[in-house]
């Protein structure tokens, strides 16, 4: 596998080389016949220029003229009809000898220079006015002519060929002008031709030069660009083989940072998320090992006692009676079981509504100690309110609140001892009403509180068992605050335990 450093070598050298060989193959195809047709365009834009100018005006509007020679290397040529040069350009006449040269080279009338092209660009009727075509030179042929493009009936380009005084072709713009005078516009095609050449020769120089910088840059850009990849990945081979303790330390401000800093919230997301179906998946499999354990008993006690009856082993009515209380007995503790594992299911999936309202957890608390005095009683017990104002509303909702209250009553009666002491009081604060229940209990270390939160822990088994308990009272405690979110806890004191648990005040 090709690493993304290589890949962009090559890349980036494949793009400067088609570069290169584009421009040149468009240099070699394109550039001429572009540069032709601009050129044209020039030639034909001279002729309406000089087309303009009168032929008595010429000798005032030389600047002009030389201008236009300058600025495109034109050659200009202006004949009248009798064959009068009105105008030509100084590389035609640079001296004497160049003269004699032209007129050795070319016909000559009466010491009259014709213009190399003129009897080719003449109608039939000029030719007749200007008279027979001067005698050919049988050592000097004529030059060839290759039509281009007849612009209209003034104007026509031409390709030239063989003409001694110039050894490769031109571009020649042939016409007439509006006075009748013959024009010549001539331009070496080989300044065209070289022109390419050196260009493409410049083209492929400066294309090994930018090659050799592109692979630097290159270079310097794939260190600059593949180290936070390579973090990356590494990072998401951690990730994959569920290790987050690995970070992408990547600092950058683009979309590379972004991104690995979203690997690094996915990572602690996903850590997060793991630890936590971790944890549930182990408090599911204390879950079933605790509901396995606490329907053993009385599911062996039911099976027993049904067999005994089904057996007739009790043939006595007194016997039978209570083979059926011992097996309605168990089965009631199997279903508060069940009842209370689902309430505590349905507080912690949001399952459950709660019912908001106002009550008065002072009534609420009364009303709950006389719900348990025959019990109380019964066991040799008394709960001591100790009350605060006579009338205190709350806002929540009142069946589960009093299912709190029950819940850490029937707690502090199962684990109250000497002096068997059970106290509630209210305190009232700003925004809560904080409700305490209290019984007496030898000092317990907090650390070993720290678990009574949890499903079927006992700090006493064997008095929870003989009790009737099952280690769900204080779960459903920790469900039910929770979903008022309120708090609620246990602080171990002196002379017992104090288990509390807040609502909200309405003032």
């Amino acid at each position: 596998m090709r690493s993304v450093r290589q890949k962009l070598f090559i890349q980036v050298g494949v793009l400067v080389l088609l570069l290169v060989g584009l421009t040149v193959v468009a240099n070699n195809f394109c550039l001429e016949s572009y540069y032709t047709s601009q050129l044209k365009d020039r030639l034909v834009e001279y002729y309406e220029t000089i087309n303009s100018i009168e032929s008595s005006a010429y000798e005032e509007e030389l600047k002009q003229f030389i201008d236009i020679e300058s600025s495109s290397n034109v050659d200009i040529m202006i004949v009248n009809i009798q064959n009068d040069i009105l105008y030509t350009s100084n590389s035609y006449f640079l001296d004497e000898k160049m003269m004699e040269r032209i007129q050795d080279m070319q016909s000559m009338d009466g010491g009259k220079f014709a213009p190399m092209f003129v009897h080719e660009i003449l109608s039939e009727e000029a030719q007749e006015k200007r008279g027979p075509e001067p005698p050919k030179d049988q050592n000097h042929p004529p030059m060839k002519l290759e039509e281009l493009e007849r612009v209209n009936n003034s104007v026509t380009f031409y390709y030239a060929y063989g003409n001694p005084l110039f050894d490769n072709k031109m571009l020649v713009l042939a016409g007439t002008l509006n006075s009748g005078d013959i024009i010549e516009l001539k331009v070496p095609v080989v300044s065209i031709q070289s022109s390419i050449d050196i260009m493409n020769r410049f083209t492929i120089i400066c294309g090994v030069m930018l090659l050799i910088v592109a692979f630097a840059y290159a270079y310097i850009l794939s260190s600059t660009f593949t180290r936070p990849i390579t973090e990356i990945n590494a990072t998401t081979k951690e990730i994959k083989e569920l290790k987050f303790g690995h970070k992408c330390e990547v600092q950058t401000s683009d979309e590379i940072g972004e991104l690995a800093a979203n690997i690094n919230d996915m990572s602690d997301v996903l850590s997060e998320a793991i630890d936590s179906m971790n944890q549930k998946n182990d408090q599911l499999e204390n879950l079933v090992n605790n509901v396995s354990h606490e329907l053993k008993t009385p599911l062996a006690l039911l099976q027993g006692y049904a067999e005994g009856i089904q057996r007739h082993i009790g043939n006595d009515e007194v016997r039978a009676r209570f083979y059926s209380e011992v097996i309605v007995d168990e089965a009631k503790k199997m279903n508060r079981i069940v009842e209370s594992l689902l309430t505590i299911k349905q507080l912690e999936t949001d399952e459950m509504t709660l019912f908001y309202k106002d009550f008065s957890i002072t009534e609420l608390i009364s009303k709950t100690i006389e719900k348990y005095h025959p019990i109380l009683e019964k066991e040799g017990l008394n709960i001591e309110f100790l009350e605060g104002p006579d009338d205190v509303l709350v806002f929540g909702d009142a069946f589960y609140t009093e299912q709190v209250l029950i819940n850490y009553v029937s707690n502090a009666m199962q684990y109250v001892e000497a002096p068997y002491k059970i106290s509630i009081d209210l305190e009232v604060m700003e925004d809560i009403c904080r409700v305490n229940v209290f019984n007496s209990f030898e000092h317990t270390q907090e650390e070993v509180l720290k678990p009574i939160w949890d499903e079927f822990y006992k700090l006493d088994k064997a008095r929870t068992r003989e009790k009737g308990g099952h280690g769900l009272g204080l779960s459903i405690v920790k469900s039910i605050q929770e979903a008022h979110h309120q708090a609620y806890g246990v602080k171990s004191e002196a002379e017992g335990i104090t288990f509390w648990f807040d609502v909200l005040r309405r003032s």
